[in-house]
């Protein structure tokens, strides 16, 4: 296929556009935070708390004064490089059984799958939660968390197109 026809059938595909709009303003948005938050995130104003949305503070300010919108902007950082590490552990792991799983097949992919449906039957909040609880409140405790909650499905996809290439005629001539 054609570089111009690939082109022309990513313009089309609307829904595509849309991410593609959300994702590069989310970007945007984190890259040029300083510039765009009218007050640092944790500037405090005291005699500003509980103040409503009007000029000065877009969507208002919280109990210690902070301006809300700041914070707002402030935290599609954190929350870019939340899912950022989060998809490339996952992305990581999921690979990696699902090749196992996939390749070998036997006990291997029966040991994998049983992991990966264990996994899979949790709520994956509760189990985050719970993995949170146990080792604690921080971001990278959080990152963990929801990698170790969520990478079942990289590994069943994995898996699966594992098994379909791997009885192909060219692998077996190989």
């Amino acid at each position: 296929m054609k570089k111009e026809n690939i082109i022309k059938e990513i313009i089309r595909n609307k829904t595509f556009i849309i991410g593609f709009v959300i994702f590069t303003s989310i970007v945007i948005v984190a890259v040029f935070a300083g510039k765009i938050a009218p007050f640092y995130y944790d500037e405090m104003n005291i005699s500003d708390a509980l103040t409503a949305p009007g000029d000065k503070y877009m969507f208002g300010t919280d109990q210690y004064g902070r301006d809300i919108f700041s914070r707002i902007i402030y935290g599609t950082r954190i929350t870019l490089k939340v899912g950022i590490i989060v998809v490339s552990i996952e992305c990581f792991i999921g690979v990696i059984l699902g090749l196992i799983a996939g390749y070998f097949g036997g006990n291997t992919d029966k040991i994998v799958s049983f992991i990966t449906d264990m996994t899979w039957s949790m709520p994956p909040i509760i189990m985050a939660l719970a993995i949170v609880t146990m080792l604690g409140p921080s971001l990278n405790n959080v990152i963990i968390a929801i990698a170790v909650v969520s990478w079942a499905q990289f590994t069943r996809i994995v898996r699966v197109k594992t098994q379909s290439i791997k009885n192909l005629h060219f692998i077996e001539a190989a």
